[in-house]
């Protein structure tokens, strides 16, 4: 697949077009910084409300009629509007997308039911300690900070919003300059390009967001907190990591996975104290995560710990040349595995295009991993190991 080309309307808007000869359909990227980050202690939760809201306007119905789907994803660096249709359907595709900038009209009825529904996301996130310890970690990892704060807002917050809040929000991140266009699928550059700009270039440029910056809590820290019900444990382990535009994301990419796979095999399959544990390298926008999670028995949860970071301060042994080289592989397939689905490179490109720099693309990020050695993933597990861990506990 070549590098696709990118081009910039007067308005600000960033439009890439993949095309893919192969398929039926054509997926659609609206992605933007309206995450919960920019929201200002008057708005906590509106970003994720107005993505609920946003996805009743314009020819909703006529997209879902034809067998087209819709999906909205609020997270904390941005907001993401994903249409999916048949190659036939992707005038009414770009069409539903440029109805997302329209100036708000909602009822207080349409309002008052997506509060509910809201209300009750988070609810539900709250039944599953997986994703609840991973929002309640970020409280230490940047205290006094809108990321503390769950991306959803709580149940107070979101029936404290009123209309003046929403429409502020919106008025203020929803420019055409804050957002990037990619289209991955059956569809002809030459021909939609222009239809593209013809019709996006009305929207009418707004002020520019720059990245929220945020500021670490650089002690040592542990939060216990007490959930009835639970029958496990449940152990998060962060260190600062490295966000989408720096290239120490690759190494500490290939670093997660040697770690991920020795710990598996080390505290899973020799000692049988864990079914579930993950190491990942986590990068987005504005801040990047390196992180252990597991679940296990109550007893066993001091003794896991020890392993854990006996593990990260054994480094050095642990990431050996067969290792590092195993790893990349088996990245490098995944990569190329996810490059089938024309949903994967609409993702991969609308989050490039938004948050990383002007020479990343698919290609450079495959020989960024290729070119990894020993030498750059050892150096980024020492910058890692040598930050104090932030480190939350479930407890039952």
């Amino acid at each position: 697949m070549r590098v696709p080309k990118i081009k910039k309307l007067k308005n600000g808007l960033r439009i890439c077009v993949i095309p893919r000869a192969n398929v039926d359909s054509v997926t659609i990227h609206l992605k933007g910084f309206a995450g919960s980050s920019y929201e200002n202690a008057s708005q906590i939760g509106a970003a994720h409300l107005l993505e609920h809201l946003n996805l009743l306007k314009g020819n909703k119905n006529k997209i879902l009629i034809n067998g087209g789907k819709i999906l909205g994803v609020t997270s904390r660096d941005d907001v993401l509007y994903m249409v999916k249709v048949l190659k036939e359907d992707v005038l009414d595709g770009l069409e539903f997308l440029f109805h997302i900038f329209d100036k708000n009209d909602f009822s207080s009825e349409d309002i008052l039911i997506q509060k509910k529904v809201v209300i009750q996301e988070i609810k539900r996130s709250q039944n599953i300690p997986e994703r609840l310890i991973n929002s309640m970690s970020y409280k230490i990892l940047f205290p006094n900070d809108r990321l503390s704060i769950k991306n959803t807002g709580y149940e107070n917050s979101i029936r404290e919003l009123n209309t003046k809040n929403i429409n502020f929000f919106q008025e203020r991140r929803y420019t055409p300059n804050n957002f990037v266009l990619v289209l991955c699928g059956n569809v002809s550059q030459n021909s939609i390009v222009p239809y593209i700009e013809n019709f996006f270039c009305r929207l009418p440029k707004g002020k520019r967001s720059d990245h929220v910056k945020h500021k670490r809590n650089e002690k040592r820290e542990t939060q216990r907190i007490k959930m009835n019900g639970i029958k496990q444990n449940y152990i998060k382990i962060d260190f600062y990591g490295y966000k989408t535009n720096e290239d120490r994301k690759y190494s500490s990419a290939i670093l997660a996975l040697v770690l991920d796979t020795f710990l598996k095999n080390l505290i899973r399959e020799k000692l049988g104290y864990v079914y579930g544990i993950s190491c990942n390298s986590f990068s987005t926008g504005t801040y990047g995560l390196f992180s252990i999670s597991l679940s296990c028995e109550k007893e066993k949860v001091q003794e896991v710990i020890k392993v854990v970071f006996a593990a990260l301060n054994n480094i050095q042994k642990i990431a050996s040349v067969r290792n590092i080289e195993h790893v990349k592989k088996r990245i490098i397939a995944d990569f190329k595995f996810r490059f089938e689905k024309t949903s994967q490179i609409a993702e991969f490109y609308s989050d490039l295009l938004l948050h990383g720099n002007e020479s990343q693309n698919h290609l450079y990020e495959l020989k960024a991993i290729k070119k990894c050695d020993m030498k750059n993933i050892v150096g980024s597990a020492l910058e890692i190991i040598s930050q104090e861990p932030k480190i939350t506990l479930f407890t039952s």
